[in-house]
């Protein structure tokens, strides 16, 4: 056993998935997660983003700068982006955005995807949009460590910060568990009374 005053546990997070029929099959044949390294692939083609948070509104910007047209679902019946975010993005004349939208299938020809199914969460009707691509914007899932730790999570799956939230362990430590998809710096300042090594 190693004793130490604190840790940072860094095992890493993963793309959260749609579960809807299709997803798994066309995964890397139109389903994609990163925009900035499969966006030029669909140049001068329609596609659909999946969430209107800060990634998902920001992949859709983006996007709308290389696609002929991106449409942007998002489940709830608001975006959750910075305001700033989704005004540049209502500005696009090439961006739809569909509200109270849950994606139920990924529809393709047996070889890449063809459409997306969603449906109207407010009337229940169901719609199908016709594009080659679709980017998945839900958010990233924490990889757990291979040992059982008593740690305290949010209710994404994210380490608590001391700072937040009172931990049955003290097993991370403030400001090291920012989330990975939105740090801008490679190392945070440390906090009062901790030292760099």
């Amino acid at each position: 056993m190693l004793k130490a005053r604190s840790i940072i546990i860094a095992t890493g997070a993963k793309w959260r998935n749609m579960n809807v029929p299709g997803e798994d099959q066309y995964r890397t044949k139109g389903v994609t997660y990163c925009p900035h390294c499969d966006g030029p692939l669909f140049k001068g083609k329609r596609v659909a983003v999946i969430g209107g948070g800060n990634s998902g509104v920001e992949a859709a910007i983006d996007l709308a700068g290389v696609v002929e047209h991106v449409t942007l679902l998002e489940f709830a019946p608001e975006m959750k982006a910075d305001q700033v975010l989704q005004d540049k993005v209502r500005s696009l004349k090439n961006v739809d955005i569909i509200l109270n939208a849950q994606t139920t299938e990924v529809v393709g020809d047996g070889s890449k995807v063809t459409g997306l199914q969603y449906r109207d969460r407010l009337s229940g009707d169901e719609h199908h949009v016709e594009l080659a691509g679709i980017f998945v914007q839900i958010g990233l899932l924490l990889i757990p460590p291979g040992w059982k730790a008593r740690l305290s999570v949010t209710g994404w799956g994210k380490l608590s910060s001391m700072r937040s939230a009172k931990l049955t362990s003290r097993a991370c430590l403030p400001r090291a568990t920012a989330p990975p998809y939105r740090t801008s710096r490679l190392l945070s300042p440390p906090a009062k009374g901790q030292k760099r090594l």
